[in-house]
């Protein structure tokens, strides 16, 4: 199927499923998240019936959380500013996932690859490709020439116990770089990245 979606735009040399780093995932702009078709549509949920006690239930516990709101989010960032403090340079780099912002070529690529499994990252004659791949059928989200990136480097300093998983961080043409997932690394994976060029 992924062949068939870049049949007369490219050929593919290495494909490998990826997925975005959680916590990108979750910071991913509503404009920019993708709606691919080759999904499924979620079925719709019949509507529960509220019982009455529910409402002044969920009333108070609106108010409370409307009160400690601010409080929570000025005690995190407080914390988050005393652990960057005490980070050293190497550290902070190792722990930012993209540099570069959403509208970069790094941005670009994390904005349309999706927290689950159902994708494919394809290097090509031509392209770097991200490709949908629903059940019946497979969808272009996102390309670029290779030239564009200029290495590939991976991360030595993350641990996923109990889970084999591994992180990559692609560089590109304009400075950015992100964060890519691999699940079930094994022999595809490392063929993968023989055909990118090392940072």
């Amino acid at each position: 199927m992924v062949e068939g979606v870049l049949r007369g735009n490219d050929r593919v040399r290495a494909l490998h499923p990826v997925k975005c780093v959680d916590e990108l995932g979750r910071t991913v702009p509503k404009g920019l998240r993708s709606q691919p078709s080759v999904f499924p549509p979620r079925p719709k949920t019949e509507r529960r019936r509220v019982p009455w006690w529910e409402y002044p239930l969920v009333a108070l516990l609106s108010v409370y959380h409307f009160v400690t709101l601010p409080f929570s989010w000025l005690g995190e960032k407080i914390w988050d500013g005393i652990c960057w403090l005490f980070r050293s340079p190497k550290r902070r780099r190792e722990l930012k996932r993209l540099k570069g912002g959403w509208n970069s070529l790094a941005g670009g690529l994390l904005s349309k690859t999706r927290p689950a499994d159902h994708q494919m990252l394809v290097v090509g004659d031509r392209l770097m490709s991200l490709v949908y791949v629903g059940p019946e059928a497979a969808e272009l989200a996102w390309s670029m020439p290779r030239e564009q990136l200029t290495g590939v480097e991976s991360t030595t300093w993350e641990r996923h116990p109990g889970e084999a998983r591994a992180t990559v961080r692609l560089h590109f043409a304009d400075k950015s770089w992100c964060d890519i997932s691999a699940k079930s690394p094994g022999p595809g994976w490392k063929q993968f990245l023989d055909h990118l060029p090392k940072h």
